[in-house]
């Protein structure tokens, strides 16, 4: 799919964000250099600019297979998060129904998902039930049925795509337990709720497909500008605003809405979901190559997550383990030589206390895979010439690594 030159630096490190796609960057220079005004003004300009905004609103809609008043903008997937979940709670304070409350989510979430749960326990006291995965990182379902059955529940909030493994849930199975929850107690909750910023570079993504009551989006990873997202809703899904100011975004986030990066964000979805086959079958190609020749050069390295290929793996994924090694060494090592890898998530704290990666101890309960583990993150604009450079670099750093461990370990004489 990619032609061209092989890059001077690359660039593995998409699932944190994604390279912005040049026709995308087009749109958003070309809104931003002919609409300039509010698009919530009553002048000629501010109608120009609405008009903008609303046609983004109707094919990021169309994207997910919802409708444009479901469509909630945000600065990117951390705000949809923390709109999902404590816009949620507030509605519901607001409406009595929040003593004794709980909520469930995944034990791998992202940290905006996860710490807002913990600042719901501790401001509202509500349960949350943190539900663990099988060593490929899909939710246990044992436990999630258990959940399921805590008649205090109000949500269920599982991510559609790991950013660190690149597991991928069942969510329309999972949709499916929770409708059944729902019919079972005559109750419009449990809802459901999914943080989908990584799913559409990947998976046809559908709210009501999928059967989720809400999704949360991310222009940033989807090959789109930064700084822009949506929070995705069905009607039934009862939201207050986090964010004051105005009655914008139908009176749910304050703020004027950005006009240049939204049109972009529109854009990039209509591009991933047009394109999408054809990129997934190049990641793909590119993450197993990767993955063999790994495993060709370089002993004792362990792969984590769900096998290459499998439904329940992203296509543009690979995380591995290099056993003996550190994987900041690692990372740090690559970036010397012009290449950008990750350990985890870049949303997550500095690892002080030498953790590694969270994600990978809750699918191994390895404390060795979590230090070692790096985080590969193919692009739709990478070629199979960068993934040889690339290997050839992992081989010497991570055997300089082990090298100088050993160095360390050796006795004196």
């Amino acid at each position: 799919m990619a032609t061209g030159a092989p890059q001077e630096r690359i660039y593995l490190d998409a699932m944190a964000a994604s390279p912005l796609d040049p026709r995308v960057k087009e749109v958003v220079c070309a809104v931003l250099e002919r609409y300039q005004g509010n698009p919530n003004a009553l002048h000629t300009e501010g109608r120009q600019a609405r008009a903008v905004l609303e046609r983004a609103r109707e094919r990021v809609a169309r994207a997910v297979e919802a409708a444009p008043p479901d469509v909630i903008f945000t600065s990117g997937g951390s705000e949809g998060n923390t709109l999902a979940i404590w816009g949620f709670l507030r509605a519901l304070r607001k409406e009595g129904a929040l003593r004794d409350a709980a909520i469930a989510v995944l034990d791998i979430e992202h940290a905006s998902v996860l710490e807002a749960a913990k600042a719901a326990a501790e401001e509202y006291g509500v349960v949350v039930h943190q539900l663990p995965v099988d060593g490929e990182g899909v939710v246990q379902e044992a436990a999630l049925r258990e959940a399921l059955q805590d008649p205090r529940l109000k949500l269920l909030s599982l991510v559609a795509v790991n950013n660190e493994v690149g597991t991928v849930q069942p969510m329309a199975a999972i949709a499916q337990l929770v409708r059944a929850v729902r019919q079972e107690r005559s109750s419009p909750f449990p809802l459901f709720h999914t943080d989908a910023s990584q799913a559409p570079a990947v998976v046809a993504v559908s709210l009501r497909r999928w059967g989720v009551d809400a999704m949360t989006l991310d222009a940033q990873k989807v090959y789109g500008p930064k700084g822009v997202g949506a929070l995705v809703r069905s009607r039934a899904y009862p939201l207050a605003p986090v964010i004051y100011g105005g009655s914008q975004e139908f009176r749910l986030r304050g703020g004027t809405q950005n006009v240049p990066l939204i049109a972009g964000f529109a854009e990039a979805l209509r591009l991933v979901a047009k394109e999408r086959e054809q990129r997934a079958a190049h990641m793909l190609k590119l993450s197993r190559l990767l993955w063999e020749q790994v495993q060709q050069r370089i002993p004792r390295v362990a792969l984590n997550g769900p096998p290459i290929g499998s439904e329940h793996r992203a296509a543009n994924n690979l995380n591995v383990s290099f056993l003996g090694v550190e994987g900041e060494y690692v990372v740090l090592g690559l970036d010397a030589r012009g290449i950008a890898v990750s350990t985890r998530s870049a949303c997550h704290l500095p690892d002080a206390g030498g953790m590694g990666s969270e994600v990978v101890f809750a699918l191994t309960r390895d404390p060795e895979r979590a230090r070692s583990a790096v985080r590969f993150s193919v692009h739709p604009w990478l070629q199979e010439a960068d993934v040889a450079r690339v290997v050839q670099a992992l081989a010497e750093v991570v055997a300089m690594g082990r090298g100088a461990i050993a160095s360390e370990e050796a006795p004196s004489v």
